[in-house]
């Protein structure tokens, strides 16, 4: 088996599992459903397409390699309406009951609620995804998260991802491609975080799906295996993950080469908000 590795960047992704209607929460890390539902973009699965595409998909075996945790960030927003004439009347609104409901009623103008909503999202995280499997769809999956048919977003359309999303492919199972591979934070965050650690001290977390035969290995379950993507009738299953850390993860920067000590401390002491070969008063000159 061969494992794909995805890095997933953005300001801002959103990966919920359970909410619904009107606060729409996220977890800590990717679920399978959102990754699932971003190849599916790529490869041009449409929602109600049969699914026997969507079930090779979900085949893969899956797990996530936590870089950068990120910070929550709540995005509150209300609206008017929208608004309908029905009965000659003009001030006809959808609104949603405490269930999720719909309801539409008449609105006298001194009547007009507001809808409100709370949307979380995790800011300037960083992931590493892997996917197990044969490499032969591994390699039709790498080319088409390169040439994607649909756009790519991290949880939802408003969060597209950063380049480069594409890592490779790794001739080594799952644990053993989120154990070896490079630290894959940004730049500025492998920096802060060198000036007040030890590099030995780097732990990472990690949540892989066992094998089936390895019943020894401690299991939690978690709702997001997409079963379809149908809009009429959205179904996911359940699948289980263990969670373990990851220690000696080898540091680089990605706009150089593996660090060696004296590159690092160079790196360290460069102030990152200037940039290289900067004369402020040049344009003063001209």
């Amino acid at each position: 088996m061969s494992t794909l590795l995805l890095r997933l960047a953005a300001p801002m992704q959103s990966w919920d599992t359970e909410s619904k209607y009107n606060r729409r929460s996220t977890n800590k890390e990717p679920s399978k459903s959102g990754v699932i539902g971003l190849l599916a973009a790529a490869l041009g699965i449409l929602r109600n397409d049969p699914l026997n595409e969507l079930e090779k998909l979900c085949q893969l075996r899956f797990g996530i390699r936590v870089e950068q945790e990120g910070n929550l960030l709540v995005d509150y927003q209300n609206a008017i309406g929208p608004f309908f004439k029905k009965e000659g009347k003009e001030n006809y609104q959808f609104s949603l009951s405490e269930d999720g409901s719909c309801i539409i009623k008449y609105c006298p103008e001194k009547q007009i609620t507001t809808v409100q909503t709370w949307r979380h999202y995790l800011s300037d995280a960083v992931f590493l995804v892997g996917l197990e499997g044969k490499r032969s769809k591994l390699e039709e999956l790498e080319f088409s998260v390169n040439h994607p048919v649909f756009p790519l977003f991290l949880g939802r359309r408003s969060c597209p991802p950063m380049p480069p999303v594409d890592l490779g492919i790794r001739d080594c199972d799952l644990p053993t491609a989120l154990r070896d591979e490079p630290w894959h934070a940004l730049d500025w965050y492998q920096k802060k975080w060198l000036k007040n650690n030890n590099r030995n001290d780097l732990v990472l977390r990690v949540h892989y799906e066992p094998k089936e035969d390895d019943s020894d290995v401690p299991r939690a379950i978690q709702r997001d295996l997409p079963i379809s993507f149908d809009q009429s009738h959205r179904r996911y299953g359940y699948r289980g993950y263990t969670v373990m850390s990851v220690r000696g993860v080898r540091i680089i920067f990605e706009n150089t080469a593996e660090t060696d000590e004296n590159m690092l401390e160079e790196e360290l002491n460069r102030d990152p908000d200037t940039p290289e070969d900067h004369d402020p008063m040049k344009e003063l000159e001209e």
